[in-house]
């Protein structure tokens, strides 16, 4: 994917490819970190049927990184880039921080979302993270990224999945050391200061949310907290998956985002 379409929003260049045609349209909302690269798998996939938007959000290049990266700016400038590209109904595909952007969008205009497809999404940082913080922080200002995106790599692939494509561990340290540094601690505290449980009664469409079986950043049991607060949910387990879903699962998951979406029309 090249990237090659530009829409100024709330004060930056906002990239993003498009393909496909379709409705509902499929908004592809990547990880924290993440290279939206990775999804051209999904891409592929998906735009065979349905018409899919991949943004490169605030604060990934090539795309601006004025912060604030909050819930609130995120979910403002997707909605200014679907109103651009004239889209009144859309299914929210996140993955792990574009998950609970995701459900935030939905919340906010569920006119508009019909349903969430949450791959690896949490609904806030839990305790053990915002004490590590401070500390997180001074390592990386003082050290830079390569120690964080080494341990950020090794937990985000399954033991399975280092078997079957041992450079996907690789990959994920690359896309993760070449953030500024002080780009990736706003990106992080932002992202560890949201919770967005005050928002999920308002989340009325259905909701699918995907956890892998080894995934060792999002633990099926916030995902069953996560399905309590929410109207309709299911959750799905990839078994022997952890947390790079398009990386070690990218057939599955797919498919689910296939079936999920053409359940809904």
């Amino acid at each position: 994917m090249r990237f090659d379409k530009t829409a100024e929003i709330n004060g930056i260049s906002l990239r993003y490819e498009t393909s496909g045609t379709g409705d509902p349209a499929i908004l592809l909302l990547h990880g924290l970190g993440s290279d939206p690269g990775a999804l051209r798998g999904t891409v592929a996939s998906l735009s065979a049927t349905f018409r899919v938007i991949v943004p490169i959000q605030r604060g990934h290049v090539p795309s601006g990184t004025v912060p604030p990266y909050t819930n609130d700016q995120l979910v403002d400038d997707a909605l200014r880039l679907v109103e651009k590209l004239a889209i009144s109904s859309l299914v929210a595909v996140g993955y792990s921080r574009g998950a609970q952007t995701a459900l935030a969008l939905a919340a906010e205009r569920p006119d508009i979302v019909k349903g969430v497809v949450s791959l690896g999404g949490v609904s806030h940082a839990d305790e053990a993270t915002l004490q590590q913080d401070p500390a997180l922080f001074a390592s990386i200002e003082r050290d830079g990224l390569d120690r964080f995106a080494e341990n950020v790599a090794r937990m985000l692939v399954s033991r399975k999945g280092l078997v079957t494509n041992p450079s996907l561990r690789d990959y994920a340290k690359l896309n993760m050391a070449r953030h500024a540094p002080d780009t990736m601690i706003r990106l992080l505290r932002d992202y560890h200061a949201a919770d967005i449980r005050p928002l999920l009664p308002k989340v009325k469409c259905p909701v699918v949310l995907v956890v892998g079986a080894d995934d060792q950043m999002c633990s099926l049991r916030s995902q069953i907290e996560l399905k309590a607060r929410l109207e309709q949910c299911v959750v799905r387990v990839l078994p022997s998956v952890g947390h790079d879903y398009v990386g070690e699962a990218v057939a599955e998951v797919n498919a689910l985002i296939a079936e999920f979406v053409a359940g809904l029309t």
